[in-house]
């Protein structure tokens, strides 16, 4: 097959033209939407996908915010944890660590997690001063 036939059948099923168009957007198996981003709005998303998909809220929020996009190790967050209520109201943006935190508020570990995590944690101690002395 010559490159121009090849590229003529891979224009022709791209986008609407696809049998597998399934309008611009599929939910994850987390519940995420994604919608795909036009061509001339992508260099506007740092955080979109290679096939130009992104994730709804993530979209929403850099629409309403241009200023202040999201970027890698920022979270947007859903207030009422609906992950497909993405209304403008309902998103705010945060660190990674911030929404671990808020999500972990009033958890509590049992002795054995507790205990596990103490094992862990020296042993991480532990290789971080074996590489120094190396």
């Amino acid at each position: 097959m010559t490159k121009e036939i090849r590229a003529k059948i891979s224009k022709g099923t791209r986008g609407e033209a696809n049998p597998n168009w399934r309008g611009g957007q599929w939910v994850s198996n987390e519940g995420r939407v994604f919608i795909r981003i036009p061509d001339n709005e992508r260099h506007l998303h740092p955080t979109r996908r290679k096939d130009g998909y992104i994730q709804r809220h993530q979209y929403v929020w850099n629409t309403a915010h241009p200023e202040d996009p999201v970027r890698e190790g920022d979270v947007i967050h859903h207030r009422n944890e609906d992950r497909t209520d993405d209304r403008l109201e309902n998103l705010e943006k945060t660190t990674q660590s911030e929404h671990a935190r808020e999500h972990g508020r009033g958890r509590k570990h049992t002795p054995e997690a507790r205990e596990r995590m103490r094992v862990s944690q020296r042993a991480r101690r532990q290789r971080e001063l074996d590489a120094r002395d190396h």
